[in-house]
């Protein structure tokens, strides 16, 4: 036991993490009573996980609920014993390893109350001058580690009342903000702000001046470069620390921003200089600025056209077998008789509830959506992932995220089926044609907007045709005997009720057991869902929603629609 107490102390945490440490103790044959016992009190310690970010800084590896809806933690608090502090107390004592020496004395200052003890004075000042050594000497593996502890040190510090060991902190606090807080390393300029933000009786005027002088010049040195994203990072440090308090700064900042943002469209491209736009004009309501805000938004707009222009398929990289499972269902989806083809059609778009409902729940799994992702950028041009569907999302939302996906995918079938008419201009016509819901006075606006469909005119086509699937809709209605109105006022009069209020209407749930209803709901008017009427309409969609994916979701709602409303 004596030669694992010394392999343990020797341990770097770069190489190996306090979880697989715990991991690797394990009993042997000739272990006494006593040694069992320091060896679980040692798996104890290495076994809690460290949150910088709450009240309880030592806090359970794993949680969850138990089968009878019992609260479930691992390790729980109450596993701490007085015999484990005592035994931890002695280890920080004789431990020469600063990683290990952190940890016990965390856990006094941590569970010492939870037995109904204090924790002894002294150690916290031991616990202070140990994170001041650790950061000092560079045994984090990550510098951004090193300021979290700071900030421990700094609250822990405060709590004492102990100025000397204030002053400590923010010493180490400054030199190893000089350090590792550089022109080159986003994440981590707010560090220090963030402290005096918190804190902000602790630190001197002086101290706050040299620190935002420090930021500001920074900003300026990055203003005068092109890397964007450390830029914005250092602009949304400044924007903080100044807030509503200095708002003439923060609108000074942020405009200054806008004109870098805008003079860079080039290297950031249209569609991620207008979510920056988008980002800053957040920031500019936040601020209360309406001046701002307009002229912002006159440039979102100009840059509107670009971001069409630059919409393309996005290329995602796919195995041989996702290409293979991809290019077999749009060949089964241009095979067999026009009509069988024109059922394959209408089946392939359609999204059913339960279908949604379970696949949200499994995670697509053996799906054709299981293998497709769309690929975008966050705020800071990083790329990230759309489309990973959790457990608590509803259909709906299951729906919004992976029916454009879909649409993509079978988009060259659907250019094959209107290549051999199966639906056609001719073919499209004749079955809204025969439809009693599309009254024979709105069929040329029906011909004009599929005349913009097929010539690829989305922007056209969305904004005729949406009605007139509405306007179907409500015909429908009408025909069965149900009223589109409702009562205005206790006065008399009356108003159509809204677009979703008919699709709730019964005759509209009954058809194929409320999938129709609840399609076009995600389509049209759910805002868990694409909403597109409700955008379109009021003019609040983005420019993304004119393009093939969404239109070609559309069209085969009003194909769905013709088909189904008899």
């Amino acid at each position: 036991m004596e030669n694992y107490i010394e392999e343990l102390d020797k341990f770097p945490e770069s190489k190996t993490s306090f979880t697989e440490l715990e991991m690797n103790l394990r009993e042997s044959k000739d272990t006494t009573p006593e040694q069992r016992k320091v060896l679980e009190f040692e798996k104890l310690a290495l076994a809690f996980s460290i949150d910088h970010y709450t009240g309880a800084y030592y806090g359970p590896k794993m949680s969850g609920k138990r089968k009878d809806g019992t609260d479930f933690e691992f390790p729980h608090k109450s596993m701490v014993s007085k015999e484990a502090l005592d035994y931890w107390r002695e280890r920080a004592n004789k431990t020469s390893n600063p990683l290990l020496k952190l940890r016990y004395l965390g856990l006094q200052i941590e569970f010492r109350p939870i037995v109904g003890e204090n924790a002894f004075g002294q150690e916290r000042f031991d616990y202070i001058d140990t994170i001041i050594a650790a950061v000092e000497n560079d045994v984090f593996e990550h510098s951004y580690d090193g300021f979290l502890h700071l900030n421990r040190a700094l609250k822990v510090a405060i709590f004492t009342k102990q100025n000397i060991y204030i002053e400590k902190v923010k010493t180490a606090y400054f030199n190893y903000d000089a350090k590792y807080s550089t022109d080159d390393t986003p994440g981590l300029y707010s560090q220090i702000v963030d402290a005096i933000r918190e804190h902000p009786k602790v630190f001197t005027d002086d101290e706050k001046t040299r620190i935002e002088q420090n930021v500001t010049d920074r900003y300026h040195r990055l203003y005068k470069g092109d890397n964007y994203s450390n830029l914005k990072d250092c602009a949304e440090v400044l924007v903080d620390y100044y807030g509503v308090k200095n708002r003439e700064k923060s609108l000074n900042i942020l405009r200054q921003l806008e004109t870098k943002t805008i003079s860079m469209t080039d290297v950031l491209g249209p569609m991620r200089t207008q979510i920056f736009l988008h980002y800053i004009n957040q920031r500019y309501f936040t601020l209360s600025s309406k001046e701002d805000q307009e002229r912002i938004s006159v440039e979102i707009a100009k840059i509107g056209p670009e971001v069409v222009n630059s919409l393309k398929p996005i290329e995602i990289p796919l195995g041989e077998d996702v290409v293979q499972l991809i290019e077999k269902s749009n060949k089964e989806l241009t095979t067999g008789t026009l009509r069988e083809r024109l059922f394959k059609f209408v089946g392939a778009y359609w999204h059913h509830k339960k279908d949604d409902e379970s696949n949200a729940v499994q995670q697509k799994t053996n799906s054709i959506l299981g293998f497709i992702t769309t690929i975008t950028y966050d705020q800071a041009g990083r790329p990230t992932t759309l489309g990973q569907t959790s457990d608590d999302k509803d259909a709906v939302e299951f729906f919004r995220t992976f029916a454009p996906i879909m649409a993509r995918v079978h988009h060259p079938s659907l250019l094959k089926n209107i290549e051999d008419n199966v639906i056609a201009k001719e073919t499209a016509m004749d079955i809204i044609g025969h439809c009693p819901a599309f009254i024979p006075r709105n069929l040329p606006m029906i011909e004009k907007a599929l005349d913009a469909y097929y010539a690829n005119d989305y922007i056209q086509f969305m904004h005729l045709i949406i009605p007139q699937i509405e306007g179907a809709i409500r015909n429908y209605v009408a025909i069965k005997g149900e009223s589109t109105y409702s009562s205005k006022n206790i006065n008399g009069g009356y108003s159509f009720i809204t677009f979703e209020g008919v699709l709730r209407k019964k005759c509209i749930v009954e058809i194929e057991n409320g999938d129709l209803a609840y399609h076009l709901m995600a389509v049209f008017t759910d805002s868990h869902g694409l909403n597109l009427r409700n955008d379109i309409m009021h003019g609040m969609a983005p420019i993304s929603y004119f393009s093939f994916p969404y239109a070609d979701i559309v069209f085969h709602s009003l194909i769905l629609t013709a088909i189904l409303l008899k």
